[in-house]
């Protein structure tokens, strides 16, 4: 997947529109994370919970839309953990390193296909 289609994925999920708000009013009785994996206050108050995820990913982008979003919601409960028992530097941190090491990861992957491509 691009990481192109991830961030537009992660930008509606962060930022519902009103038919967002109201399609999660429907489904968040429906199927829940339980509370004490996801933090649901402010930009996560709509949307994160896995029925919206699965139907607002499917209609963007079929099982890979879904996956992405579902991977948002797993990658914002991990990010609760590292809060909740280490502290918000360990999760800034851990944010760091690993945004360092996906950057560094798409670097050597364009350098491999430029240089299949000149070969």
């Amino acid at each position: 997947m691009r990481m192109k289609d991830i961030d537009r994925y992660n930008q509606v999920k962060d930022n519902p529109s009103q038919f967002d708000k109201a399609l999660n009013l429907v489904l968040s009785n429906t199927w829940q994370y339980p509370h004490s994996m996801m933090n649901t206050r402010n930009h996560r108050k709509y949307g994160h919970n896995p029925a919206m995820s699965l139907t607002k990913g499917y209609a963007m982008g079929g099982i890979q839309g879904a996956e992405a979003m579902l991977a948002h919601d797993m990658t914002d409960m991990f990010s609760d953990f590292i809060v909740r028992n280490y502290g918000r530097t360990a999760r800034d941190l851990f944010e760091i390193g690993f945004n360092s090491y996906h950057s560094s990861l798409n670097k050597r992957r364009r350098n491999y296909r430029r240089i299949m491509r000149n070969s």
